[in-house]
């Protein structure tokens, strides 16, 4: 596994600082998967559950990031 991304920076370089310069983006695609592909959170290892729904919740949120932020390394 290894760790997706959040944002893209792109950057236009010239050969003249004091250019106008333009670009058009026409087509940005992007392609998510989740890792573990789980849909119970129960099921992961380590999971957590507490009587305090608020502790549970965030454990979930935590949990539910790193799926969608973790890609399998032999993707892209």
């Amino acid at each position: 596994m290894r760790g997706g991304f959040r944002y893209l920076n792109l950057f236009l370089t010239t050969d003249n600082s004091a250019a106008n310069a333009s670009l058009e983006i026409r087509h940005i695609s992007l392609e998510i998967s989740f890792q573990p592909t789980w849909s119970n959170l129960r099921a992961y290892k380590g999971c957590f559950s507490s009587s305090g729904e608020l502790l549970t919740k965030i454990w979930c949120a935590g949990a539910y990031t790193l799926q969608t932020s973790s890609v399998l390394r032999k993707t892209g």
